[in-house]
C-alpha cells in the first residue's frame, strides 16, 4: 500500500467512474467518501455501544461484589447471634438441663440449634453459588462484547482498500507470507497478510509526522484454496530439472590428483568447481512477498528437518518481469539482475553456510539463471491467488492489531479488546476523514448535509447524500468516546 500504488487501478479495482463534490469539482480521493464515512461512523457507533455496555456491566459487577459482602456479613452475624443465644440459654439453665427429666429437652434444643446453624450455612453456600452464576453471566456478556468488537473491527479492516482514508492507506505497506505448518500431519500452509506503517514514511502531504503508527495482521485459512491447501514441491510449479548451487567443491578426480602429488606441488590447492543439487523434489518451506518489491523463498528436501540443506532465494520483483532473453552469452546477467541465493546446512553436527552464491562468477556461469528466475515467476503467479482481497474478508481472521506499538487486540486464551487504545486509533482515523468532511460541507449548498456526485459512463451522474444529524446520532455523542469522534469530524 505504498503511496505510488494506492490507486484503485493499480490495486486491481478498475475505476469506471469519478467522484465529484457538489460543485462538480473533482474529489481528492477518487472513491465514494460518503459511503466510507457512513461505514466508519457505523463501526464507531457499534463499538461505542459495546464499550458503554461493558462499562455498565463492570459497574454492576463492582456493585454486586459489595452486595455479596453485605449479605454474607448479615448471614454470618445471624449465625453468630443464634449460636451466642443458644450458648447463653444453656449456661443460664445448665443445672436444670442436666437433670434426667430435662435430658430430652436438652437434646431437642441441641438439634434445633444444629438445624438453625445448618440452615444458615446452607443459605450462605447457596447464596455464594447463585452469586457465582450471576457474576459469571455478567463476565460472559462482557466477553461476548469483546468478541463482537473484535469481529466488527476485523470486518472493517478486511476491506481496508475501500475503507481507510487515502492519507492512511498511502503510508501502509503489506507483506504476504506463506509457510508450512510442520507441526501438523497434513503439512498445510499458514498464510499471513501483515499490514503496517513503515517508520519514517511520509505520504504526499496528508499526514503529519506525529500520526499514529498502525499494524494489523490477518491469518488466511487455506484449507479450501486451490494449490495452497497442501505442501508443494518445486516440480508442482512446473519447474523440471532445476539444479541449484550449494557452493564450490573439488571433484573427486582433483582430490585424487592432489593426494598423489609430490613435493612442493602438494601446496597447490585442488581446482574447485560449482556443486549443484537437483531440487525438483524440494518443498517450498516458505515464501514472503514484501509489498511487491522483494520475493524471498526457502526450499528444503524435508520439511521435518528445515535446518538441513536449506536454500534461500531472494528476487527483486522488477527483475522477474525482465525478459529471460536479456542475458549475455555467458548466461551471466548484470549483478543487479541476479537473484540472491544462500545455502545453509547443519547435518551430523557440521554447519555449512554459503551466502550470495550467484555472485561467484564460476557458479553464475554454470547456473541456469533463466530457469532460476522462472521459478520465482512461477511462485509469484501462485501467490497472486492469495493476494485476492476477497480472501481476507471471506477467509481471514484478525490476529494482531497495534497502534503505536501498543496491543489493541489480545488473543491469549480469550479475545479481549482494549477499548481505550481502540478509540485512540479511531480518533486518529477520524482526523484523516476531517479534511474531506470539511470540504464536503463547504461545497454542499444544503446546510446540515454532505453531497457527493458520481460521474458514470456516458456522462450520467449519481448523487449520494448524508445528513450530519444522522451521523451524530449513531455516535451517541452523549458518551465521551462518541463526542470525541463527533468533534474531530466536525459534524
Amino acid at each position: 500500500m505504498i503511496a505510488e500504488g494506492i490507486s484503485q487501478e493499480s490495486k486491481g479495482y478498475p475505476i469506471k467512474s469519478r467522484y465529484l463534490y457538489a460543485d462538480y469539482s473533482p474529489l481528492d480521493d477518487n472513491r465514494n467518501i460518503i459511503e466510507m464515512l457512513k461505514d466508519f461512523v457505523s463501526l464507531t457507533g457499534k463499538l461505542i455501544k459495546l464499550q458503554s455496555s461493558n462499562e455498565k456491566l463492570a459497574s454492576t459487577l463492582h456493585s454486586s461484589d459489595s452486595i455479596r459482602l453485605d449479605v454474607l456479613y448479615a448471614v454470618r452475624q445471624i449465625r453468630t447471634s443464634t449460636g451466642n443465644s443458644l450458648d447463653w440459654f444453656r449456661n443460664k439453665h445448665r443445672d436444670a438441663l442436666a437433670t434426667e427429666l430435662d435430658t430430652s429437652s436438652a437434646a431437642l434444643l441441641g438439634e434445633a440449634g444444629k438445624t438453625i446453624t445448618d440452615l444458615l450455612a446452607s443459605t450462605e453456600s447457596g447464596f455464594e453459588e447463585e452469586f457465582k452464576k450471576y457474576t459469571g453471566s455478567i463476565m460472559s456478556r462482557i466477553s461476548d462484547n469483546h468478541i463482537a468488537a473484535a469481529t466488527f473491527v476485523q470486518t472493517w479492516l478486511s476491506g481496508d482498500h475501500n475503507n481507510l482514508p487515502i492519507s492512511i492507506l498511502s503510508s501502509l505497506f503489506t507483506e504476504l507470507s506463506v509457510s508450512i505448518d510442520s507441526s501438523g500431519s497434513l503439512r498445510k500452509y499458514i498464510v499471513y497478510r501483515n499490514t503496517f506503517t513503515k517508520k519514517g514514511t511520509r505520504d504526499v502531504g496528508h499526514r503529519d509526522r506525529n500520526a499514529t503508527s498502525l499494524n494489523y495482521k490477518f491469518r488466511i485459512d487455506t484449507s479450501d484454496i486451490e494449490f495452497w491447501d497442501s505442501s508443494r514441491k518445486v516440480s508442482d510449479f512446473g519447474i523440471k530439472e532445476l539444479m541449484l548451487p550449494v557452493g564450490m567443491k573439488a571433484p573427486i578426480s582433483e582430490k585424487l590428483k592432489h593426494a598423489f602429488r609430490f613435493g612442493s606441488r602438494k601446496d597447490i590447492d585442488p581446482v574447485e568447481e560449482p556443486e549443484f543439487v537437483k531440487v525438483d523434489d524440494y518443498y517450498l518451506l516458505s515464501a514472503k512477498l514484501d509489498e511487491k518489491k522483494t520475493l524471498s523463498i526457502q526450499l528444503v528436501p524435508d520439511v521435518a528437518k528445515p535446518e538441513t540443506n536449506l536454500l534461500e532465494i531472494s528476487y527483486q520483483i522488477d527483475n522477474l518481469s525482465v525478459s529471460s532473453s536479456q542475458t549475455n552469452d555467458s548466461n551471466t546477467p548484470p549483478v543487479g539482475n541476479r537473484p540472491k541465493l544462500n545455502y545453509r546446512s547443519n547435518e551430523n553436527g557440521q554447519s555449512v553456510e554459503a551466502s550470495d552464491l550467484l555472485q561467484i562468477k564460476k557458479i553464475a556461469q554454470a547456473s541456469d539463471l533463466t530457469k532460476i528466475k522462472f521459478l520465482g515467476t512461477a511462485i509469484m503467479d501462485k501467490l497472486r491467488i492469495l493476494e485476492n482481497p476477497s480472501l481476507v474478508s471471506s477467509r481471514g481472521k484478525l490476529e494482531l492489531l497495534k497502534a503505536d506499538d501498543k496491543d489493541i487486540l489480545l488473543l491469549e486464551g480469550t479475545t479481549k479488546v482494549e477499548f481505550t487504545l481502540l478509540f485512540d486509533l479511531l480518533n486518529s482515523i477520524a482526523s484523516s476523514f476531517t479534511p474531506f468532511v470539511k470540504r464536503l460541507k463547504e461545497k454542499t449548498p444544503i446546510k446540515g448535509e454532505l453531497i457527493l456526485r458520481e460521474e458514470v459512463e456516458k456522462g450520467q451522474r449519481k448523487e449520494f447524500t448524508i445528513s450530519l444529524d444522522d451521523l451524530k446520532s449513531q455516535l451517541m455523542d452523549t458518551h465521551y468516546s462518541g463526542k470525541a469522534v463527533s468533534d474531530i469530524l466536525q459534524l
